[in-house]
C-alpha cells in the first residue's frame, strides 16, 4: 500500500508526494477511460493519458538516471529491473492501442474495454513498482546518502525543464500543507513545505512555485 506521510524529515521525501502526484494521474486516466462516451471522440481520454504517460516517464528517466546510481549497493534496494520492465511494457502495449484504435472517429464499446482493460493493467504495475521503492528504495537512502546528494536527487525529481505543470498536485499539495522538518540543524520549526526546498537556497532554489 502506498506509504502516507505526514512530515518531510529528508529531502528524498518529495518523493513519497511525486508518487502520490503520479498515483492521480492515473486514477484520472481510468476515470476517463470508464467514462468515454460511446460515439463520442478520444480527447477526453488522450489528455489525461498523455499527462500521466509524461509524469510517469520523466519520474521513470529521473529515477534511473539520478538517483539509483547514487543508492548503495544494498540487497534491500537494488535496482528491480523486472518492475520496471513490466511498467514500461504496459506503457508501450497502452500506446500501441491508442495508435491502432485512434483511426476510428468514433469510440465503440470493444475499444472502450479494451482501453479500460490496458489502463487497469498498467496502473497495477505501477502500484507494484512504487510501493516496492517506498518500502525498499526510500529507507535506504534516508539512512545512507548525505543531505547534498539527497538534494541534488529531489532537485532533478521534482523539475522537468520541458514542462512545468506535470507535478500540479504537488504544488496544490505544498499550497494548503505545513510541514515540520525535524533535522537538528532545523531547530525543528515549522515550515511551509515550499520553505523546505529552499534550505539551503544555494544548492536547492525553489522550484515549485514557479
Amino acid at each position: 500500500m502506498p506509504t502516507e506521510i505526514t512530515q518531510l524529515d529528508h529531502p528524498i521525501d518529495v518523493m513519497y508526494l511525486i508518487h502520490k502526484a503520479i498515483r492521480a494521474e492515473a486514477r484520472r486516466t481510468r476515470q476517463a477511460a470508464e467514462h468515454l462516451a460511446i460515439g463520442g471522440n478520444f480527447k477526453p481520454f488522450l489528455d489525461d493519458f498523455y499527462r500521466w504517460a509524461m509524469a510517469l516517464g520523466f519520474h521513470e528517466e529521473a529515477e534511473y538516471q539520478y538517483v539509483l546510481p547514487l543508492v548503495p549497493d544494498l540487497p534491500r534496494a537494488r535496482y528491480n529491473a523486472g518492475g520496471h520492465q513490466a511498467l514500461l511494457a504496459g506503457l508501450e502495449d497502452l500506446q500501441r492501442c491508442l495508435h491502432e484504435e485512434l483511426g476510428h472517429t468514433i469510440v465503440i464499446p470493444r475499444t472502450q474495454r479494451q482501453l479500460v482493460g490496458k489502463v487497469i493493467a498498467l496502473l497495477i504495475a505501477q502500484a507494484d513498482l512504487l510501493d516496492e521503492e517506498e518500502a525498499r528504495l526510500l529507507p535506504v537512502i534516508r539512512l545512507h546518502v548525505g543531505e547534498a546528494e539527497q538534494l541534488a536527487m529531489a532537485r532533478h525529481l521534482l523539475f522537468d525543464p520541458e514542462s512545468q505543470d506535470v507535478y500540479r498536485e504537488i504544488k496544490r499539495y505544498f499550497a494548503t500543507a505545513t510541514v515540520r522538518i525535524t533535522q537538528s540543524d532545523r531547530g525543528g520549526k515549522a515550515v511551509h513545505p515550499a520553505c523546505f526546498l529552499c534550505i539551503p537556497c544555494q544548492l536547492f532554489p525553489c522550484i515549485l512555485n514557479k
